[in-house]
């Protein structure tokens, strides 16, 4: 599989007076918003290969034993009229605290994955040089360090190239956009997997409407750890429930997305038509699966619950005021019924005083 990336228009901006290194710039490129051509545009992207020909594959996929080396191939694609100086670097994955998954900058030193990986280029360099129209062969070797952890780890292999411009306006500032396009590299380091997923810092808030016979909602948080030590997406679930009964379930709630070792995402999910019956349950499941084609053992199902408050404020406040109505009703009827009493009273002492007379 060839990913392409086209220079125009571009997808980063930096800062031109950053410190990001920028080892090699690209070609001279109209800054977005100018005029060009079909010719002028440089298009460019990478695969994985075998002897120089494009194979097929997404990615890269590899077994090794602590200390094992593995080697492969990819090329990179220039289908501009133009020759262009692409860079070409590893990089390591990582989740966003979304759980999001990219790879870190160019500028970004590697710590993982990416530093074990060595792309040998014709430049000698983390750069190559593509004819226009042609294609350039990169050997990949990555070599495991003898004390890698066991399980699974992620990188990407980047090209990119870099072209500057200034902003609108009288006052523009220059910028440097990187445009990259990267294929995914897999590695697990063989050994004992333990897949494993946890639900923590559960917490649940509820909102209550003005309708004292209406249902509110409850605000889930909560943040999904991969504990274990082989990457792991799955299934979600938010339910909401009472102490007596009364279960409402969280609407269109998406997939856990893929998250390596030691990665956390955090959600916040709302949890519509909730009767409140004052003290509540939150209950998060995660039910974790491998992505496909990975053979990982079966992943244990993940929980996490909390108790909150889900008061009927409004309904309580129409009882109370329902009460003193009742309360206020019973004692006027008290007070008439006590002064008839002392009318009848009076009047049957003054019938005895005249038959006396």
């Amino acid at each position: 599989m060839l990913l392409l990336a086209s220079a125009l228009p571009a997808s980063a901006a930096v800062p031109a007076a950053s410190s990001t290194p920028q080892p090699v710039p690209g070609p001279s490129i109209p800054a977005p918003g100018t005029t060009t051509n079909d010719q002028n545009q440089a298009t460019f992207g990478l695969g994985p290969s075998k002897g120089g020909i494009l194979d097929g594959r997404a990615g890269f996929t590899f077994l090794a034993p602590r200390g094992g080396t593995v080697t492969d191939q990819l090329v990179v694609v220039n289908l501009s009229y133009a020759p262009l100086t692409l860079n070409l670097y590893p990089a390591d994955a990582l989740n966003g605290s979304d759980g999001s998954l990219g790879i870190q900058p160019r500028s970004a030193q590697p710590k993982d994955l990416a530093s074990w990986v060595k792309l040998t280029t014709p430049t000698g360099k983390l750069y190559v040089v593509v004819p226009a129209r042609g294609k350039v062969a990169v050997p990949v070797t990555v070599t495991v360090p003898k004390n890698a952890f066991v399980g699974d780890h992620l990188a990407g292999i980047a090209t990119s190239i870099v072209a500057k411009g200034t902003t609108p306006g009288d006052r523009g500032t220059n910028v440097s956009f990187e445009q990259r396009v990267a294929i995914r590299l897999a590695l697990r380091v063989a050994g004992q997997l333990k897949p494993e997923l946890t639900i923590k810092d559960v917490n649940a808030s509820y909102a209550g409407t003005l309708n004292p016979f209406g249902k509110g909602s409850a605000l889930i948080t909560y943040t999904v750890v991969n504990t274990g030590n082989a990457r792991l997406q799955g299934h979600q679930e938010v339910k909401v429930q009472g102490l007596y009964g009364g279960t409402a379930t969280a609407d269109s709630l998406g997939d856990l997305p893929m998250l390596l070792p030691g990665a956390a995402a955090h959600f916040t999910v709302e949890v519509p038509n909730v009767t409140p019956a004052v003290w509540m349950t939150a209950a998060v499941t995660v039910v974790g699966e491998a992505p496909l084609g990975d053979a990982t053992p079966p992943v244990p199902i993940s929980t996490g619950s909390t108790h909150f408050w889900a008061v009927p404020w409004t309904l309580i406040a129409l009882l109370l005021l329902l009460a003193l109505g009742i309360g206020w009703f019973i004692r006027q009827r008290r007070r008439v019924a006590a002064a008839e009493s002392q009318v009848a009273r009076s009047r049957g002492t003054s019938e005895k005083s005249r038959v006396a007379v």
